[in-house]
């Protein structure tokens, strides 16, 4: 298992790179696509038109959100990658809802990073 914060939104070079090895899977990239409706898609680059929607299924719909006077980013830069064929996920941590996290985002009273937590439970594969 592979855990932190990577930089990186699943439309960068190295989770592609991560992905591509088959060896480890990213536990995000189970969440359940219905719950992403739930979810405003990514903004990168503190520019609203660059939306990464193909981006946002593969993994959680974000991990940091940060509103600033010169714009707006919502995306996900923090993974969990284990080894699929030792370890099944029973159970992902879901991001706070937009209605907690608005109209400032993060950090907030309530988040007091810029990062929401992520986590994972796993059982052991026979």
């Amino acid at each position: 298992m592979w855990a932190g914060d990577f930089n990186s939104s699943p439309s960068s070079s190295i989770y592609q790179r991560i992905s591509s090895l088959q060896l480890l899977h990213s536990a995000y990239s189970l969440f359940p696509a219905s719950l992403h409706a739930n979810y405003p898609p990514p903004i990168e680059h503190h520019d609203p038109s660059t939306t990464t929607e193909a981006a946002a299924v593969h993994d959680a719909p974000y991990t940091t959100w940060k509103v600033r006077a010169n714009g707006e980013v919502r995306r996900t830069i923090d993974f969990i990658w284990f080894e699929h064929s030792k370890l099944a996920v029973t159970h992902l941590l879901e991001p706070p809802s937009t209605d907690l996290l608005l109209p400032n985002a993060l950090p907030s009273r309530h988040y007091p990073s810029d990062h929401v937590a992520i986590g994972a439970a796993f059982t052991w594969r026979s």
